[in-house]
């Protein structure tokens, strides 16, 4: 298992809780990429790919483009725009950019019954996404209510939470 593996397995799928006890499944799926979308580490059930994706353009006419999910997220990650004219596609469902935020590189996405948050760093782009049909280990499901998180200036919620761990790890380096 890699140290990125590890991270995602114990920081982006769980968070600790105030009482030293773990909340498991707090994310569907979590990913580490580097900035030109290739994987790094993935949870379980994450299938970043490439292929083939039919739609309709604009005139109503069939067309086919190349999906490359992984680079898309980077690119999304690093401007806020999507490359492909499939939009942003994950495990080949659909999601939209709600925010992004170009000096934290940080972006909000939306799917139908969830969505996802992606953030790049100086070597790495981290994905994290919700799904709100999904239960975490207490009961809830996943996208908790606002707390309040000094760090991004907001609130956080599961949509971010992959951010705040991020940011979280960041902290802990320039103490060292």
């Amino acid at each position: 298992m890699s140290a990125w593996s590890k991270y995602i397995d114990g920081y982006l799928l769980s968070k600790q809780l105030g009482d030293g006890k773990w909340l498991q499944k707090v994310c569907e799926h979590a990913a580490i990429l580097d900035q030109k979308g290739n994987v790094l580490a993935k949870s379980a059930g994450l299938d970043l790919k490439a292929y083939d994706y039919e739609f309709a353009n604009d005139e109503g006419a069939s067309e086919k483009t190349l999906v490359e999910e992984g680079k898309i997220l980077a690119q999304v990650a690093l401007t806020g725009e999507s490359p492909c004219k499939a939009g942003i596609r994950v495990n080949n469902q659909k999601y939209m950019l709600v925010r992004y935020e170009p000096g934290k590189k940080l972006a909000y996405l939306s799917k139908v019954g969830g969505g996802a948050c992606l953030m790049a760093t100086k070597t790495v782009i981290v994905f994290g996404s919700y799904n709100t049909s999904l239960q975490m280990t207490d009961g809830k499901s996943q996208n908790p209510g606002p707390v309040s998180y000094t760090h991004l200036r907001a609130h956080e919620t599961g949509r971010n939470l992959v951010c705040r761990l991020l940011l979280e790890k960041k902290k802990k380096k320039k103490k060292k």
